[in-house]
């Protein structure tokens, strides 16, 4: 593990620390199986091990977010499972009412969201409570979303297909926080897409990228610049075309970005050159369609 000083005043006064742990990937499924499995990638070796006890249900859609340095949640179908840090331990709280392909995106030490799937609705898990209501919900109903946020000031919720029609948009809605009143950004993906990633370098970017688009698989990656929300789009995308993808972040570091369409690789998207490798070690089952988390310390 490494620290990263967040607001040092000085050494006499005790450094204030922010001490990053691991990204998680569980669930998916192979070509004719759905899995419990999840996976560790350890910071900063990006050294994988799968964890002895995976999720309460098998899966190969769903979301995940995480509660830093307290939990993750992966939310496959309908059931939450909780995974505590540092023991990895594993329980399950109360279902909620979006199931298959939504987003995940967190305020850490205030809530996490679930959002779309099979309607407009974002469901809210109040920490550490973990009380679950419904709040403000998207601008239209859609699923195939990606998320990601930027701690304490917005989640956003990139991209999809309608649930009527099956049409695939370019639509980027942002919930500020603490409020969670949604507005919707002017300026949405750089095209319609939906089966992306999404993650983010707090305080400085987001990312959504790769999926389908209306003319296939892309490996297009976009940047939201925060807190201007201004889109770019890096000279630099996946290696190769991408879809049924999902991704967690390191801040400061990197986002990881987990392949799908049954493949067990892993890219790295460096912060803040935005260079992107593949690491040594990817999953330890090939699969597609996992909910990714990460356990980035205490802020």
């Amino acid at each position: 593990m490494r620290g990263i000083a967040f607001g040092i005043l000085s050494a006499a006064a005790g450094a204030v620390l922010r001490v990053s742990v691991a990204a998680y990937f569980s669930g998916g499924a192979d070509n004719s199986n759905a899995k419990t499995t999840v996976d560790k990638f350890a910071f900063p070796s990006d050294t994988r091990s799968t964890l002895g006890t995976g999720l309460a249900n098998t899966s190969q859609s769903g979301a995940g977010m995480a509660n830093s340095g307290v939990a993750g949640y992966a939310m496959p179908n309908g059931t939450t499972n909780k995974f505590a840090f540092p023991s990895d331990t594993r329980s399950t709280i109360g279902a909620i009412t979006n199931s298959g392909w939504m987003a995940g995106f967190a305020n850490t030490g205030v809530a996490g969201y679930f959002a779309g799937g099979n309607g407009s609705t974002v469901t809210r898990i109040a920490f550490p409570s973990d009380t679950i209501t419904t709040t403000t919900a998207l601008s239209g109903g859609r699923y195939y979303v990606a998320g990601f946020s930027d701690r304490a000031v917005a989640g956003y919720v990139a991209g999809g297909d309608t649930t009527l029609g099956d049409v695939r948009v370019d639509t980027v809605d942002k919930f500020a926080f603490p409020a969670e009143t949604r507005t919707t950004l002017g300026t949405g993906l750089s095209t319609a897409r939906g089966l992306g990633f999404g993650a983010a370098n707090y305080g400085t970017a987001g990312y959504a990228g790769a999926g389908f688009s209306t003319v296939g698989k892309v490996t297009t990656i976009n940047k939201f610049a925060f807190p201007s929300d201004t889109r770019s789009t890096l000279g630099t995308g996946l290696p190769t075309a991408k879809a049924y993808v999902s991704a967690t972040e390191d801040t400061g570091v990197a986002g990881y970005i987990g392949n799908g369409d049954n493949e067990n690789t892993v890219n790295k998207l460096a912060y803040p050159s935005d260079t992107i490798s593949t690491l040594g070690t990817g999953f330890s089952v090939s699969r597609w369609g996992y909910q990714a988390f990460a356990d980035q310390g205490s802020f």
